[in-house]
């Protein structure tokens, strides 16, 4: 079936999530879940733990999986957090990429985009005018092609962006599109897994 994650998480009962190459099954106890990956909004970020005597501890992977209205269904922190978020990415990319190659348009948080524009809280940029985007610790973050020491001119949290990892894939193809010639390699972010996965009948929700 593809690659399988589980994190157990002690009970009692035990909370077990078992990721698929195509969606995931969560038991708690005698409840059972199962959703594909279509149906749910992965998110992937870096969050600094509390140390055990106060203060901020190292900073580590965090992915929260939520459902198309919004509930978290299941975080965790760690391996098996980067590992989760690789197997949820490449099911979305190259179902989005689909998409977008037929004209649609995705939505990701506060970014939408289509093979043309990339639209911000609404407001339209054509990818001619992005000079690229990218993800660190905790923001996603958007730069225009004014020149290279211009400040980031839109940033949000990477824990309010789904598929973070796939904005960014998105937004290198399409601007190298856009504006023939190098492009600045996201610095930062979390890794593209390719993969393939099921087309939509319907463009991912918010």
């Amino acid at each position: 079936i593809g690659t399988r994650v589980w994190q157990e998480l002690k009970g009692p009962p035990p909370v077990v999530f078992h990721c698929f190459e195509h969606g995931f099954v969560l038991t708690h106890g005698a409840e059972v879940r199962a959703l594909p990956w279509s149906e749910a909004r992965v998110s992937s970020f870096r969050e600094s733990a509390y140390a055990p005597h106060g203060g901020p501890g190292e900073a580590v992977e965090w992915t929260e999986v939520r459902d198309r209205a919004g509930q978290v269904v299941y975080a965790v922190s760690g391996e098996a957090a980067v590992r989760i978020a690789e197997v949820a990415t490449a099911d979305e990319l190259p179902r989005t990429e689909h998409r977008l190659g037929r004209g649609g348009t995705v939505g990701y948080g506060r970014f939408t985009l289509s093979a043309d524009t990339l639209f911000l809280d609404g407001s339209a940029t054509p990818w001619r005018d992005v000079r690229r985007v990218e993800t660190t610790d905790q923001a996603v973050r958007v730069y225009r092609a004014d020149g290279p020491g211009s400040p980031a001119h839109f940033s949000v949290a990477r824990r309010e962006t789904p598929y973070a990892a796939v904005v960014v894939a998105l937004a290198s193809t399409y601007i190298a599109a856009a504006r023939p010639g190098p492009v600045a390699h996201p610095e930062g972010g979390c890794p593209v897994a390719s993969g393939s996965g099921p087309l939509p009948d319907e463009p991912p929700g918010e």
